[in-house]
């Protein structure tokens, strides 16, 4: 007899207790499973990936399935992934995974719940220090929000000595009363990524018997993180009173200014002289030429011929000249003498020609209408000819390619103009040529 027995393939399971809430950027979380075999043979399991959010990455499950043992309890790690760099800070979604038997039923979908947490980071860029003439110390502090949210700033001004200080606010400032040099003010809304100066003055002191340091500190807290502050020193030495007295005394008065202008004076003032005396020769000899210019130029007018007019040189018409002129004779020939010189020198002229007689023309007109006659026949059937052996031709292909010309159908009415019109001629009477059978009768 044989027995039959069926596989039972079942599994006890349970999610560890693990917490993902919160988790920085870079950062990794894992989730665990509880597994026993309560089935009646040994069977395997398989992880596989359902849902993920874009902000992690790096998922990483068992690629191989987990062998059990019948009745073996076994906890593995089922899911790690990491939290992206650029992150926003709160974000919250589920990461989801399902347990099922390999090669056979789902046993459990599982979810986890996954929240960004907030990095707060500040960083100080580049910070700036002068003293003024009045011992005023100006400080500007550039620094940048490096975190993953959009944060707000807690602004301190801290100092090693009792000095009058603080700084200059920015726009949308939070002041507690009315300062105008608040040493501690509140901003929000400044974006990641987000570069921000602080500005601020501070004055050294004054009353100290001995020569220090001021030690000016910017301290910056998130409003979301107070407990972490980021801290930016400033370092500036002053003098004592005795020793700011020593400098004051060391430096230069009115009187000794005043003193020293009266050397300068006593040393150069014979160089001042001499450039006066120098001043007043060129001044006298520039003063000299320009009046000797002006009197050359008189002169020169006093000389000069006054200019021709169009009315002097007619007047000379209307004076009576005392010269008389003198007649020029010229040589004389008599007409004959002259007619026979030129002919002499000259050709002589051909007769002219008499004109044909009538009837000479009317026949060689005659001769020539009865070639024109015979060309014309002579080139009609020619045309014939070819029409009759080769057929009508064809238009060229090629005038496809000719532009086609516009024809002008409104009507054109000319005058004629009658300033040009000449007087018509009567038509002449020509003798119509009589029947001849032989064609080279005309001949020529």
């Amino acid at each position: 007899a044989s027995v039959s027995i069926s596989w039972v393939r079942d599994f006890d399971h349970d999610l560890v207790p693990g917490d993902c809430s919160y988790i920085q950027p870079n950062s990794s979380c894992s989730a665990s499973l509880s597994v026993q075999n309560v089935g009646n043979y040994a069977d395997s399991l398989v992880v596989e990936l359902d849902t993920a959010p874009q902000f992690v990455s790096d998922i990483v499950i068992p690629e191989s399935p987990i062998q059990l043992n019948q009745y073996e309890t076994i906890t593995f790690n089922a899911i790690e992934f990491m939290i992206n760099e650029d992150a926003t800070a709160y974000q919250q979604d589920s990461i989801s995974f399902i347990l099922k038997l390999n090669g056979g039923q789902v046993l459990q979908r599982y979810s986890i719940d996954v929240i960004v947490g907030p990095n707060v980071a500040w960083t100080f860029l580049d910070g700036q220090s002068e003293v003024d003439s009045q011992d005023v110390v100006s400080f500007a502090v550039q620094l940048r929000n490096d975190g993953n949210l959009e944060d707000g700033l807690i602004v301190q001004l801290q100092s090693s000595h009792s000095t009058v200080m603080g700084f200059t606010p920015p726009n949308g400032a939070i002041i507690e009363g009315d300062s105008e040099r608040p040493r501690t003010f509140e901003l929000g809304d400044l974006p990641r990524e987000a570069n921000f100066t602080l500005r601020g003055t501070a004055e050294l002191p004054s009353d100290q018997t001995v020569n220090g340091t001021l030690v000016l500190d910017i301290v910056v807290r998130s409003i979301f993180d107070p407990e972490t502050e980021f801290i930016f020193t400033i370092e500036e030495e002053f003098l004592g009173k005795q020793w700011k007295e020593e400098q004051e005394a060391e430096r230069y008065s009115l009187s000794e200014l005043v003193k020293d202008i009266g050397l300068i004076i006593k040393g150069w003032w014979l160089i001042v002289v001499c450039i006066g005396i120098s001043g007043l020769i060129l001044n006298k000899a520039v003063r000299d030429r320009i009046q000797r210019n002006e009197q050359d130029e008189l002169l020169r007018q006093f000389n000069e011929k006054p200019e021709e007019t169009q009315d002097d040189w007619m007047d000379k018409f209307s004076k009576p000249s005392e010269q008389q002129p003198q007649l020029v004779e010229s040589p004389t020939m008599s007409r004959d003498a002259f007619e026979k010189a030129f002919q002499s020198q000259s050709t002589p002229s051909s007769p002219a020609l008499e004109p044909l007689p009538e009837p000479i023309r009317d026949a060689a007109t005659t001769v020539l209408d009865h070639h024109d006659m015979s060309a014309q026949r002579a080139t009609m059937d020619k045309i014939a000819s070819d029409i009759i052996n080769n057929g009508v031709s064809m238009p060229h292909q090629e005038n496809e390619n000719l532009e086609p010309s516009t024809a002008i159908t409104e009507r054109t009415i000319r005058h004629a103009n009658p300033e040009l019109s000449s007087t018509p001629r009567p038509p002449e009477n020509v003798p119509l040529p009589t029947d001849v059978d032989e064609e080279d009768e005309f001949d020529l």
